[in-house]
């Protein structure tokens, strides 16, 4: 029964220290000065207050729709969203993977 309590408890002081202000004025964001490879996307941090500069993925290469690993978050360049392309040919174990390309892969063709 302690254990119980003791994690409830936990939960609610850790759920608490997540909380998100409800004024961005509050939050001090970071300066933000993105580099040749990078774009800039607005209000994805703090529970959306500040911006982050993320290394842009060129159509054609590979990406991840859920986790973005490394110390620089990534993102598809303009025009081209993360999607699952399957691999030409034929068998089951012949699985594709995720790329930036169009949203409709017949667009690339």
């Amino acid at each position: 029964m302690f254990k119980i309590i003791f994690l409830i408890a936990a939960g609610i002081v850790i759920a608490d220290a997540f909380d998100c202000k409800k004024d961005c004025k509050k939050v001090h964001c970071k300066p933000t000065n993105c580099a040749e490879d990078e774009m800039l996307v607005k209000n994805v941090l703090d529970c959306g207050c500040c911006d982050e500069c993320r290394v842009i993925i060129k159509k054609g290469d590979p990406c991840d729709r859920y986790v973005y690993l490394g110390d620089r978050p990534s993102v598809c360049e303009e025009g081209t969203f993360c999607i699952y392309v399957p691999k030409k040919g034929s068998g089951r174990r012949n699985q594709g993977g995720t790329v930036c390309a169009p949203d409709r892969p017949e667009e690339d063709e």
